[in-house]
C-alpha cells in the first residue's frame, strides 16, 4: 500500500489539534492537500466537503454518457453489479447498484482514463470523485473502498483509500493521487477502479449500499483540470475482462443458438418456442443447453410434448425450486447436461419435445438459448509453469525442455498438463526417455494426426489429462520422462506450458450463511454447522473458499471424530494446500475425498464446526458446498 501508516497519524493528530484549537467545526475549512484520502470519523467533522456545484468537473453525468465504465468482476469478492444514470444529491450521478445480495459485497467499477483523456491522459496527477452512498430502507451506514489505477506499460496496480463515515459528509471527495513510479502513459489502456469494500449497512441489517459516483476531475501535476470526451466506449487492458471462464458452468463446444428463444415474462409465467426437427436433434446425450437470462432468480427449462411422464414437464425440484443444472456466480447463465434434463423429462425426451419453454420464480428475461456439446477442457488450478518452455518450431518439428525431477512429480493421476499456443493446427506433446514402450513417442493418433486432447475454443490450448498422456506412453510414464517437447502438422510457437488440477464445475450449489470471516496468520474462524449444511457434505460433492490472503487457505474441521477433535485438511509438513488454488490465488476448491483424506471417511457424521486458516491474514468472502457430475 502506497500510503504510509505515519503520515495518517501525523495528519489525524494535526486534524485534532487544530479542531481544539478552533473551539469548533469548521465546515468552510478546505480539505487537506495531503493524498491521504482515508478518513477516520475525527477527520469526517473536520469540513471535509464534496465538490461544489460551481467547480469545473472533466465528467458529470449530466449527459447520461457512461460507456466509458465498466463493472469489474474478476476479484474473488466482487459482487453482480450493474450501471446506470440516476439521481442523487440534486443532480446525475453513476448509480452503482447490486443486482443480487450475498456474500460478495464489493462493487468494482473500472474508469477508462486513458479513451476519456487521449494523449492528456500522460498529465494526470491525480483523480477526484465525488463518491455517496444509498439504502433502500433510507438508512445510513459507514462504508469504505479503494480506488486502484492501473499505470504504465506494464498496467502496475498501485491505490488510495476512500471511505464515508457520516451521514452529514454524505456524498465524499475521494482523491487517488498517481505518485513517482506511477504515471500513466498515452495508448497503454491506462484505468482507475473504484471499489467499496467495507460495508457496515450488511453487517447492521440494512442491506447492501447502492454506490454513486460523481464529479470526476482529472488534475495536472499544477492542478490543472484535464477535459474528457464522455462520449468514448471503454477500451479494456489486458487482464481486465472478467477472469475468464466461470468455474461454476460446464466449457461447451459447438454451440447453436435456438432462433427466436429472445423472450421475457414475469414470475411463475413461461415463454418459448416450437421446435424445429434440427433443434430437436441438437438434444443428444452429452449435449448442454445454456440459457443467458437476466433476473433476480434462476432460470428453468419447461417441456411440452407427448412425453409419457406428462405433457408439461418443469426441470427443476418441485419441493425447492432449486435448479438442479449450473449457474453462473453472476447469476447470468444456466446450464443443464442432457442427463440433467433426462432426471426430470425421461431419457428420450426428446422425441416427445414439441415446445420448449423457460419459467423462473422471479420476473425474468432470457437473452439467448443455445445447445453445444460438453468440452473435456477445464480449469486448471495449482497450476505450475515449466521454466523455460517457451520454444517454436517449424511444422514436424519437435522443441522442449528436459525435465528436473521437481517438474517430473508434477505429472501424477488426475493432474492435466496444459499447452498456451499459436498454430494452424494444436500442438500435441513427445516423450523422450528410457520408456518401454519406445525412446520416442508422441501423444497423438499417428494414423490422422489428431490430437486427443481437449482444444480451447480459440484454438490457443490444448490440455492433456495424465490418463491421456498414459494411453500414448503407459501407466507410471513419468518415471521414464527425461525430454518434453512439442510439436505440430504447422508452424507452432509455445508460450508455456503449465502442469496442474482441474477445477471441477458444481451444480446445486449452497453458500454456507455466516461464514464472511477473517483472521490473522495461522488464527481460525468459521462457523458451526447446523444439520442442513452437514448434510451438503457428501461423496461427490466439492468445497470452495473465495478469498483473500497472501497464501491459500485451507479447512479446519472440529468435532468428535475418532481421528481427531480438531483436524487440518493441509499438508502439516509442507503446509501446501492439496486442493485446487484457482482465480488468481483467490480461490481453493476440495473435493469430498480430498478431506476425506485428512479427516476419514463419513467425517461430515462429525462435524460440528467447520473453520478456515491461512499462513498469512486472511479474509474469506464465501464458503461453498456443490454437486460434482
Amino acid at each position: 500500500m502506497k500510503k504510509k501508516k505515519f503520515l495518517a497519524c501525523l495528519m489525524a493528530c494535526a486534524m485534532v489539534l487544530s479542531l481544539a484549537a478552533c473551539g469548533d467545526t469548521n465546515n468552510d475549512a478546505p480539505a487537506p492537500e495531503s493524498d491521504v484520502v482515508e478518513t477516520t470519523p475525527e477527520e469526517s467533522t473536520g469540513g471535509d466537503e464534496t465538490p461544489a456545484a460551481a467547480e469545473d468537473v472533466s465528467i458529470d453525468f449530466e449527459d447520461g454518457n457512461f460507456a466509458f465504465a465498466r463493472v469489474y468482476t474478476k476479484p474473488a469478492n466482487a459482487a453482480a453489479t450493474e450501471l446506470a444514470v440516476a439521481d442523487f444529491n440534486g443532480s446525475k450521478a453513476l448509480e452503482v447498484k447490486f443486482t443480487r445480495e450475498g456474500a460478495k459485497i464489493a462493487p468494482y467499477v473500472a474508469i477508462d482514463a486513458s479513451s476519456l483523456l487521449g494523449a492528456d491522459v500522460a498529465k494526470v496527477a491525480s483523480m477526484e470523485v465525488s463518491l455517496g452512498v444509498a439504502y433502500d430502507n433510507g438508512s445510513f451506514n459507514a462504508v469504505s473502498g479503494k480506488i486502484y489505477a492501473w499505470s504504465g506499460e506494464g498496467l502496475v496496480e498501485s491505490f488510495d483509500e476512500w471511505s464515508v463515515y457520516l451521514a452529514t459528509a454524505n456524498p465524499k471527495k475521494a482523491v487517488a493521487t498517481l505518485s513517482a513510479g506511477e504515471e500513466f502513459v498515452a495508448n497503454a489502456n491506462n484505468i482507475f477502479i473504484i471499489s467499496l469494500e467495507t460495508d457496515n449497512g450488511v453487517a447492521d441489517g440494512n442491506g447492501n449500499a447502492t454506490l454513486y459516483i460523481d464529479n470526476i476531475r482529472f488534475l495536472d501535476a499544477s492542478g490543472n483540470l484535464l477535459t474528457a470526451d464522455s462520449s468514448v466506449a471503454f477500451a479494456a487492458p489486458a487482464g481486465f475482462e472478467n477472469s475468464g471462464h466461470d468455474v461454476n458452468l460446464l466449457y461447451v463446444d459447438n454451440k447453436t443458438e435456438l432462433d427466436g428463444f429472445a423472450a421475457s415474462a414475469g414470475a411463475w409465467s413461461q415463454a418459448g418456442i416450437d421446435l424445429t426437427d434440427e433443434q430437436r436433434a441438437l438434444l443428444v446425450p452429452g449435449s448442454v443447453i445454456e440459457i443467458n437470462y437476466k433476473s433476480d432468480a434462476p432460470v428453468w427449462m419447461v417441456a411440452i410434448g407427448e412425453n409419457p411422464l406428462g405433457g408439461w414437464l418443469r426441470a427443476v425440484n418441485q419441493d425447492t425450486f432449486v435448479v438442479d443444472g449450473y449457474v453462473a456466480a453472476d447469476s447470468s447463465t444456466v446450464q443443464y447436461t442432457y442427463e440433467q434434463l433426462a432426471a426430470y423429462w425421461g431419457d428420450g425426451f426428446e422425441q416427445y419435445l414439441g415446445t420448449l419453454q423457460c419459467e423462473s420464480s422471479a420476473d425474468w428475461e432470457v437473452y439467448a438459448v443455445s445447445i453445444g456439446t460438453k468440452s473435456t477442457f477445464a480449469t486448471v488450478g495449482s497450476a505450475t509453469e515449466l521454466d523455460g518452455f517457451a520454444a517454436s518450431a517449424g511444422a514436424w518439428s519437435q522443441a522442449g525442455i528436459d525435465l528436473t525431477d521437481e517438474q517430473r512429480a508434477l505429472l501424477v493421476p488426475g493432474s492435466v498438463i496444459e499447452i498456451n499456443y499459436k498454430s494452424d493446427a494444436p500442438v500435441w506433446m513427445v516423450a523422450i526417455g528410457d520408456n518401454p514402450l519406445g525412446g520416442w513417442l508422441r501423444a497423438v493418433n499417428q494414423d490422422t494426426f489428431e490430437v486427443d486432447g481437449a482444444v480451447s475454443e480459440d484454438s490457443s490450448t490444448v490440455q492433456y489429462t495424465y490418463e491421456q498422456l498414459a494411453a500414448y506412453w503407459g501407466d507410471g510414464f513419468e518415471q521414464y520422462l527425461s525430454t518434453l517437447q512439442c510439436e505440430s502438422s504447422a508452424d507452432w510457437e509455445v508460450y508455456a506450458v503449465k502442469i496442474g488440477v482441474p477445477v471441477k464445475p458444481a451444480h446445486n450449489v449452497t453458500e454456507l450463511d455466516g461464514f464472511a470471516a477473517s483472521a490473522g496468520g495461522w488464527a481460525q474462524a468459521g462457523i458451526d454447522l447446523t444439520d442442513e449444511q452437514r448434510a451438503l457434505f457428501v461423496p461427490g460433492c466439492v468445497v470452495t473458499i473465495n478469498f483473500k490472503s497472501d497464501a491459500p487457505v485451507w479447512m479446519v474441521a472440529i468435532g468428535e471424530n475418532p481421528l481427531g477433535g480438531w483436524l487440518r485438511a493441509v499438508n502439516q509438513d509442507t503446509f501446501v494446500v492439496d486442493g485446487a488454488v484457482f482465480n488468481d490465488g483467490g480461490s481453493v476448491q476440495y473435493t469430498y475425498e480430498q478431506l476425506a483424506a485428512y479427516w476419514g471417511d463419513g467425517f461430515e457424521q462429525y462435524l460440528g464446526t467447520l473453520q478456515c486458516e491461512s499462513s498469512a491474514d486472511w479474509e474469506v468472502y464465501s464458503v461453498a458446498v456443490g454437486m460434482t457430475e
